[in-house]
């Protein structure tokens, strides 16, 4: 390895391992701080607080999600039927990667339609970097 590459890499490197472990103890810090300033905020009912710097609001937000299994079951057993010809409840079609293995591995398709199945996929490729503090 050239030499300048190499001393380009440790300098980097040790660069990037101090500036994640700060970045990591900050990250932890703000985390902390958010669920404290959170709790108080609700336990004094307040809303809004001013700092000579800053300005925080608290505000629960409301989100409604759907039980999609129990209103499909409730549906279903009222009038299925019905509800499938007015599009409400809808089929959802999908490859079972366990049974298209199966076929694959029974000969089930010939040399032509396998290449045509392996065109249906591609491959990513993720670069990754981990570095850790020494001794850790």
């Amino acid at each position: 390895m050239n030499s300048t590459i190499e001393y380009n890499l440790i300098q980097i490197i040790d660069y990037f391992g101090q500036d994640k472990e700060a970045l990591d103890t900050l990250k932890k810090s703000c985390e902390e701080n958010n669920k404290k300033i959170k709790e108080m905020m609700s336990s004094e009912g307040l809303e809004h607080f001013n700092t000579s710097k800053y300005s925080a609001t608290y505000k629960v937000k409301q989100t409604t999600k759907v039980n999609e299994d129990k209103l499909l079951y409730l549906l279903q057993t009222v009038d299925g039927d019905n509800f499938r010809k007015l599009g409400i409840i809808q089929t959802k079609e999908y490859i079972d990667s366990d049974a298209l293995e199966t076929a694959i591995f029974n000969g089930i398709f010939d040399a032509e339609m396998l290449r045509k199945i392996q065109e249906c996929s591609t491959i990513v490729e993720t670069p990754t970097l981990t570095v850790k503090k020494k001794g850790k």
